[in-house]
């Protein structure tokens, strides 16, 4: 369900599962971006690709689906409290 990855392009530093896995850190833990803890992507990329993502609308609903399912609405919000 995430969006392809355009070719030829950058290889991306971090894999998307890993960014994932942040975003939906956040959302389920409440805890502000500066907070992921250092498993995951620094906070920086994390949020800046959440940003991307929200932002893009990706046709295939990727963001719709799991917004309201994980609360992304939510994160956003708080996000731009936070950042």
């Amino acid at each position: 369900m995430l969006p392809l990855i355009k070719s030829p392009g950058p290889i991306p530093e971090h894999p998307r599962r890993a960014m994932v896995d942040a975003i939906l850190y956040v959302v389920r833990s409440g805890c502000s971006w500066r907070q992921l803890p250092v498993d995951f992507p620094p906070w920086q990329i994390v949020y800046w690709q959440f940003q991307q993502w929200r932002n893009a609308r990706s046709p295939n609903g990727f963001l719709k689906s799991y917004a309201s399912s994980f609360g992304w609405a939510r994160a956003a919000r708080r996000s731009r409290r936070s950042a």
